[in-house]
């Protein structure tokens, strides 16, 4: 994963630099590229969190990208557009995510299928993410709702049986050593995982 984030990065920086000459200016160019992402490409989860990160000190409060990514989570009729900005915002800005109020079914909408995708498809670190944002956005606070939401991702992690044992095993992994992990292991039946 390191690997594949030092080359997005080095392809992004040369891209970025070319789009910044021709809109003149960081902020516009950064706009047009995520409106380019959100909408009309299909870009894996992986890569979204890596563009997060990338553009951490330009994706501030009220600067034009972040009203985009916002818009795009509320307005945007296209579900996979939201998750993508979504995506972006969870290592862009948290605490902008976590400002949000969304409700119950678009929480779930936005976060459970990146998290069973992620771990289903050995993307850890996306995993881990999404993860951490459900815990910091709603235990203790809506734990009727965190709960909820982890049924959601057993149940899906608990479909696909070619994949059950790895998707467990990545799920246990991205737990470990974390504020949640006896919370959240401890409410999985053992029978599930082994």
């Amino acid at each position: 994963m390191k690997n594949d984030k030092c080359e997005f990065n080095e392809k992004v920086e040369k891209i970025f630099a070319l789009l910044v000459e021709e809109e003149g200016s960081r902020e516009e160019a950064l706009l047009r590229l995520l409106q380019y992402i959100v909408e009309e490409t299909d870009v894996p989860y992986d890569l979204l969190l890596c563009v997060g990160s990338y553009f951490v000190m330009d994706l501030k409060k009220d600067s034009q990208p972040i009203n985009f990514l916002l818009k795009a989570i509320n307005f945007n009729k296209s579900v996979e557009a939201k998750r993508r900005a979504f995506c972006i915002l969870v290592t862009g800005n948290c605490k902008v995510v976590e400002s949000l109020n969304l409700s119950e079914i678009q929480k779930s909408i936005l976060s459970v299928p990146i998290m069973t995708s992620a771990l289903q498809n050995d993307s850890v670190d996306t995993a881990e993410v999404t993860m951490d944002y459900l815990y910091d956005s709603l235990y203790p606070s809506d734990s009727e709702l965190f709960f909820a939401l982890l049924q959601d991702i057993y149940d899906i992690m608990d479909e696909r049986e070619d994949v059950r044992q790895k998707t467990w095993d990545n799920f246990q992994e991205i737990c470990k050593g974390k504020p949640y992990e006896n919370i959240v292991l401890g409410s999985v039946d053992d029978e599930i995982i082994h």
